[in-house]
């Protein structure tokens, strides 16, 4: 079951998405699956560690991103 974190109303959608890639990217091991999906709301960020949605959920809030986790 993916961990996902939904963003409403990113200004700068592809630097989400290298930031998501990022995230994946520094776990332990290696790299793992992410994904995203537009949505008419917003942009659902999805991760299959909780790890990478941590890191993810952590660079939205340095950054003043709204966020939800799903």
């Amino acid at each position: 079951m993916p961990y996902v974190v939904f963003v409403q109303r990113a200004d700068d959608l592809e630097d989400l998405r290298n930031m998501a890639y990022a995230a994946a990217n520094k776990i332990r091991g290696g790299s793992t699956e992410h994904w995203d999906v537009e949505r008419p709301s917003g942009t659902a960020f999805y991760f299959m560690t909780w790890e990478a949605a941590f890191a993810f959920t952590a660079h939205c809030a340095r950054t003043g991103i709204r966020y939800l986790n799903e």
